[in-house]
């Protein structure tokens, strides 16, 4: 008789841990206990889920198995100095799927004692945040390159205002000369920004640095490529160069003259072309200006390739090769097929 009460208590105790096990498994979180010695000795069904590990692989030291080897030795200094110092702590890191593949988690532990106060060991539980440890991660990269953005914007203002003012200008002409290359500038940055500065496509480029003109005299064909943003920036500032010199001096000086714009690609390469022809008769420069070393030398350094002007005497013209970048979005209307000629 004096045992009934004692085996009533024992099974009441189990339909409890009976409850927990049954409510803990079915939790979108992952649950875990461990002894005082750190050791774990339960973990709920969703570890097994997410992990795909076996009972007898997982308690223990079993979730060290599953932890990222870069994550691993900080995971257990952490954890170490918790049990030692018998505090609260937290881990990110990346966890093994069942897949195969690793997810970013966190990893949150709480020191549990019992009634008389005894330690107990540690209760926690993950939490799968990797969409949001890369959210964060590309909120950081975005800060990065608007840094970067703004200084490379900076320096090319002021390149172009020294340029611009070159010496025996007049201060008037020199203003519209870089007031006109700002112009440039913005027109390049709108493109990019209405494609969140993911890159921009040539045709849309050459496009854009054309808007002033009148199309009758120029002929555009060409495939659609995706370019990165700097080099929609750069092949945006020397389009403006060799239309303002065209419109000054070249092909579109004159009713007749005409300049073809076209590009290929080359394997991993693109080709741009430009041709002036009917305009007045062409002469080499005895000195270069801003436009030409703007072509020459940092055309090719932002495009990693080469540019080379010839001045023939029946008109200018500028090949471009760059490498094509392969990181840019999906084109579903990149074919090779040439666009119609405009004019």
């Amino acid at each position: 008789m004096q045992s009934q009460p004692h085996n009533l208590s024992k099974a009441a105790m189990q339909d409890e841990l009976d409850l927990f096990r049954a409510i803990a498994d079915y939790a979108p979180a992952i649950l875990w206990i461990t002894n005082p010695e750190g050791l774990c000795t339960y973990l709920n069904g969703a570890w097994f889920r997410f992990t795909g590990q076996a009972e007898e692989n997982a308690l223990g030291h079993g979730w060290l198995e599953v932890t990222h080897p870069d994550d691993r030795d900080e995971c257990e200094r952490i954890a170490r100095e918790g049990k030692a110092e018998v505090v609260a702590f937290k881990l990110e890191y990346r966890m093994r799927t069942a897949n195969g593949g690793y997810r970013w988690v966190l990893d949150t532990a709480n020191p549990r004692y019992g009634i008389d106060g005894q330690f107990l060991g540690f209760v926690g539980s993950v939490v799968d945040i990797h969409d949001l440890k890369l959210a964060e991660e590309r909120h950081q990269l975005l800060i990065d390159e608007l840094h970067h953005r703004v200084k490379n914007t900076l320096a090319t203002v002021q390149a172009l205002a020294r340029q611009s003012a070159r010496p025996g200008l007049a201060p008037t002409e020199a203003w519209k000369a870089f007031d006109a290359r700002l112009l440039s500038l913005a027109s390049a940055h709108d493109l990019l920004t209405s494609n969140s500065w993911e890159g921009a496509k040539l045709p849309d480029v050459v496009d854009q640095a054309l808007l002033h003109l009148g199309r009758q005299q120029v002929d555009v064909r060409g495939p659609e490529v995706w370019l990165t943003p700097q080099q929609a920036l750069s092949l945006s500032m020397a389009l403006h160069e060799l239309t303002t010199n065209a419109v000054k001096y070249g092909a579109l000086s004159t009713s007749a003259g005409r300049v073809t714009i076209q590009w290929r690609r080359a394997g991993a390469e693109v080709h741009f072309s430009w041709r002036e022809r009917g305009g007045p008769r062409v002469a080499e420069p005895t000195q270069r200006g801003f436009g030409s070393r703007l072509l020459e030398q940092s055309l090719a350094s932002d495009l990693q390739g080469e540019v080379t002007l010839n001045f023939a005497p029946d008109g200018l013209s500028c090949d471009i090769t760059f490498p094509l970048d392969r990181s840019g979005p999906p084109l579903a209307s990149a074919s090779s097929a040439a666009r119609p000629a405009t004019g």
